[in-house]
């Protein structure tokens, strides 16, 4: 099935690994030419030369997205590299684990200051161009556990407030024929985040980190996690041609372990 990717143009953040990653890798796969932002230069070239590999036109953009300044100017990079920005995939963040006692105030602005804000500032200066061009889609990459509450994890707050700016965004952009969504991963596998998620939340409850984990598995009804790019792939999807009616939503991927009702 043809995604209706080929010649387009994103800029994907926090792609230096991990689902960002991913996502990077398979739009390239589509077709798409793509900008990549993040602070790891190292990584950054490394995921350059693979997309470059498939054939397509990427840039590398080295940025300390908790900067209202780089954010603007590494958009501004990447819009001028692409010629034109066709989609905008926000996936920068740092998820400061614990309840409420443990994060301190400085952890909550580092945190704070790559989701929401980089998002928000990211989305603020692609408006401009999609605007201009009469079109665009912005998807962001959030969190389950903006949906649902739990005790030993009070910064997914952020994610919460992400999905309120995600709904308030595609009400004020949706005539301007800008679509907006967002992705809802669970956990997922074998990544920094993950492997610190579970050793925090181990410690906390008092088990080894393999016992914890066994513990969380069997909560999901799919008995395992995701992979990265299993949720990258169905975020290429939400950001392609195919979902461009899918606005002010989220699509959940955390294998039924959530027990909202959609």
């Amino acid at each position: 099935m043809d995604l209706g990717l080929k010649g387009k143009t994103c800029i994907v953040t926090g792609a230096s690994r991990g689902i960002g990653r991913d996502i990077a890798r398979i739009l390239a796969e589509e077709g798409a030419d793509v900008a990549i932002i993040a602070r790891d230069q190292q990584n950054l070239q490394r995921v350059t030369d693979e997309l470059t590999s498939l054939g397509v036109r990427a840039f590398p953009i080295s940025a300390d997205l908790r900067q209202a300044d780089e954010v603007q100017s590494a958009i501004a990079a990447a819009i001028s590299k692409l010629g034109r920005v066709d989609i905008l995939i926000n996936n920068a963040s740092i998820a400061m684990t614990g309840n409420l006692e443990m994060i301190s105030d400085d952890q909550w602005f580092q945190s704070w200051s790559l989701k929401p804000m980089s998002y928000v500032r990211a989305i603020r200066a692609v408006l401009p161009q999609m605007r201009a061009q009469k079109g665009g889609r912005i998807v962001n990459v959030v969190g389950v556990a903006g949906t649902w509450a739990i005790g030993e994890y009070a910064n997914s707050a952020n994610n919460a407030t992400m999905l309120h700016i995600t709904k308030s965004l595609a009400d004020y952009v949706g005539p301007d024929g800008i679509s907006v969504f967002a992705v809802n991963p669970g956990a997922i596998e074998g990544t920094q985040k993950s492997d610190k998620d579970f050793g925090t939340w181990a410690k906390m409850a008092g088990k080894s980190v393999e016992d914890f984990r066994k513990s969380y598995t069997d909560n999901i009804p799919l008995r395992r996690y995701a992979t990265s790019e299993e949720i990258a792939r169905l975020t290429v999807i939400m950001s392609s041609d195919l979902a461009r009616y899918a606005h002010g939503t989220a699509l959940t991927i955390d294998g039924g372990i959530s027990r909202g009702v959609f």
